[in-house]
């Protein structure tokens, strides 16, 4: 077989020819790339200048800035005549990021919205004239009427419920609003000529009252200026006299005389028990740190209860074996408790106990005892103090019941 040699190669002809082709080809490529990166950056500051835009576009309308009132029209297929909504336009805002622009138009429908001035109230505030403030709002006298709802949709008293301009009205609560009923709902209404009804709704809160006091009538109070009358004993069940009073863990105990206990949840609704085969309750105290009530008795007894329907006799004090009338009792930090009494001599007595269960003579007084309560300086470092109150302007006052 013959085998041809050559030594023939590509000439420089083609050699050019090759690397402009190949030039041409790179050109385009490098076209293409330039325009995709192009794109990816025109499509960020576009996005940027969208966001940017609607910011300003929402911030304006919360604020109401830069609007003009306006109707806006809706055609729909099988109506006659189109559906008006009132409404302000935005005008267009418009931004501008890098090269890309966005511009936008809003139209925002008129929705009456009302609050309320004060927001939250004491249950025992003196009836505090309530502010309403609308936007978007047709109050009219006559056409306008107010109705509160408790948490339960309730309708709450109230009273003085006065239109002042199309968006400016007044009222005042009643007895009843209860903090236990709360939230409530301030509802607005306005009946328009030949348009739907107008509504806005709003929240009241009412907040704890700071003191609740018991006897013949129950008074409650935010501070120590005013005291409100919350009704007279004939609302609740038969009671001679009330004693002692607290309030813990959703609950407001009174007790008294005949060994009575009335509970409430929300100061109107009383439930009657009977405790202590019918012995005088003087004092009756919440200790949060064992979720128990504690009631001292007449006779030196002490009980305790998780929800003031079911008592159970946790021990009797006595004084040298002679009965203690047990007249007050508290409950600390710590799960420190104590009661204080007299015997029939007269003679005072500082009972302790940290379990509830078992209890402790601390100390004697030359004086009738008659009342005991817990104070605390500075949660902080738990700064406190027991006072205890007697005849003749006795108070004693320890940081650890001991002294």
């Amino acid at each position: 077989m013959k085998k041809i040699k050559t030594n023939k190669g590509l000439t420089l002809i083609e050699i050019i020819i090759s690397i402009a082709i190949l030039a041409i080809l790179a050109v385009a490529l490098l076209g293409l790339f330039n325009n995709a990166f192009l794109w990816i950056y025109s499509a960020g500051d576009r996005g940027t200048a969208f966001s940017d835009a609607q910011f300003d576009l929402e911030e304006r309308l919360a604020l109401g800035e830069a609007s003009n009132a306006s109707n806006l029209q809706i055609n729909f297929s099988g109506l006659d005549d189109p559906i008006e909504v009132v409404g302000e336009e935005l005008t267009s805002t418009s931004e501008m990021y890098g090269r890309q622009e966005t511009t936008f138009d809003a139209f925002a429908p008129f929705v009456p919205i009302i609050s309320v001035d004060p927001a939250v109230i004491s249950e025992a505030s003196s009836l505090p004239l309530i502010t309403i403030e609308g936007k978007n709002t047709n109050f009219q006298s006559g056409n306008t009427t107010l109705n509160i709802l408790d948490r339960w949709g309730n309708i709450a008293p109230h009273q003085d419920f006065t239109v002042t301009d199309s968006t400016t009205a007044s009222f005042r609560l009643l007895s009843g609003t209860t903090n236990m009923r709360s939230p409530y709902i301030v509802r607005v209404s306005t009946n328009l000529s030949g348009a739907p009804t107008e509504i806005a709704r709003t929240k009241l809160l009412i907040s704890q009252p700071r003191y609740v006091i018991a006897g013949d009538e129950v008074y409650v109070a935010r501070d120590d200026s005013f005291f409100m009358n919350r009704g007279e004993i004939d609302v609740f069940p038969s009671f001679n006299e009330i004693y002692g009073a607290t309030y813990g863990f959703g609950r407001y105990i009174l007790v008294g005389s005949g060994g009575r206990v009335l509970v409430s949840n929300d100061q109107q609704s009383w439930s009657e028990y009977t405790i202590a085969g019918g012995t005088d309750l003087h004092d009756v105290t919440w200790s949060a740190q064992r979720s128990l009530y504690f009631v001292a008795a007449d006779d030196g007894r002490v009980f305790s209860s998780s929800n003031g329907a079911v008592w159970s006799e946790v021990d009797t004090l006595t004084h040298n074996d002679e009965e203690v009338s047990l007249r007050g009792i508290t409950a600390g930090l710590d799960r420190k408790l104590v009661a204080v009494g007299s015997t029939e001599d007269g003679i005072g007595v500082i009972f302790t106990s940290n379990t509830g269960d078992f209890w402790s003579e601390t100390e004697d007084t030359g004086h009738p005892l008659h009342g005991a309560t817990f104070h605390v300086k500075n949660y902080i470092d738990s700064t406190h103090n027991f006072v205890v109150v007697g005849e003749n302007g006795l108070i004693l006052t320890s940081s650890d019941r001991s002294e």
